[in-house]
């Protein structure tokens, strides 16, 4: 009798796995798009597009209606979603488009294609598909990061007087950004990728994109994932400078316009961890926008200032709600 209540129970979980399969079609097919921007010809990659694939058919066949479950999100959920998964889809197809347009490489690929196919066309159609999954991806995203904002109660003690000044700090740490990078390529984009300022490699990291590109030769065990944690947070201001033709120090501009924010934002979660009140807390703010360390890397286009924000982030929650 157990033993046929156990093999009803699992029919029925095999069952309602690929109901949901079939109304979740189009997840593994975009998730798999998505992925296929960072494409190489390499058995490696390969097998990590055939693992990403069997682990998104398995978040579809768990859900029971993605698109149910995406309209229980508020409206502005929708639209930062939306615009920064088009920033990040833009940013992956022009990676692949310089990754593949050589002939001699996308001949490889071609041959084994039954239509020929051109490029860049190519390039922008699997970009269009891929953007439902990195659209559904920073929803989440988006959602979890509000519910751990107003769960901690992080921006309700902050005063009139407080919201003054910090704009001020902020607003100021990005002039003192525009008006470097307008002055000099030093800290985003010389012709020399590597050890322009001290062991900096700011101008490989920007031209190669490596706040969206997952596979970027940085990306590596030093910064594990590091586009993960750094795309939905650029995604918006990439698109703002590919809207607009901008030019490439106003396109570094916006994008290093989010780590001085994330900078500023993770300074500011310090004072919730050591618990200061309104007075020492802008004290605390004023001089850490003053240090060395600060005004450096609000003009050094690094890795560090993202991981710092995550790292911090963390800290913050474990001291508050006793769990990751």
């Amino acid at each position: 009798m157990k033993k046929n209540t156990i093999v009803k129970e699992t029919k029925n979980i095999i069952l309602k796995s690929l109901t949901n399969l079939i109304r979740n079609w189009y997840f593994p097919i975009s998730s798999i798009s998505f992925f296929c921007l960072s494409a190489s010809l390499t058995p490696e990659y390969f097998i990590s597009l055939l693992i990403a694939f069997i682990i998104s058919i398995f978040v579809a066949a768990k859900i029971p209606s993605i698109l149910v479950y995406i309209r229980q999100s508020q409206i502005r959920f929708h639209i930062v979603a939306f615009l920064t998964a088009i920033g990040i889809c833009w940013a992956g197809q022009a990676l692949f488009y310089e990754n593949w347009k050589n002939i001699s490489q996308f001949n490889i690929l071609e041959s084994t294609l039954p239509i020929q196919i051109d490029i860049y066309y190519f390039s922008i159609l699997i970009s269009v598909v891929a953007i439902f999954f990195v659209y559904f991806c920073v929803l989440l995203f988006y959602r979890e990061l509000e519910n751990i904002i107003s769960r901690n109660n992080m921006l309700n003690s902050i005063n009139n007087t407080e919201r003054i000044i910090y704009s001020i700090l902020i607003i100021a740490s990005l002039i003192f950004m525009v008006v470097v990078f307008a002055q000099t390529e030093a800290f985003y984009g010389t012709e020399y990728a590597y050890d322009i300022i001290y062991v900096s490699d700011s101008p490989s990291l920007v031209k190669g994109n490596v706040y969206m590109s997952l596979t970027h030769p940085e990306n590596d065990l030093r910064q594990p994932l590091f586009a993960v944690f750094a795309a939905p947070f650029v995604g918006i201001p990439y698109l703002i400078g590919k809207l607009f033709g901008v030019s490439a120090s106003i396109q570094a501009m916006l994008l290093n316009s989010v780590q001085v924010v994330m900078l500023f934002v993770a300074n500011y979660i310090l004072t919730k961890m050591l618990r200061l009140n309104s007075l020492k807390r802008i004290c605390f703010m004023f001089l850490t926008s003053c240090t060395y360390t600060y005004l450096l890397f609000i003009l050094m286009m690094e890795q560090y200032v993202v991981a710092y924000f995550w790292l911090i982030l963390f800290m913050y929650l474990i001291s508050e709600e006793g769990r990751p």
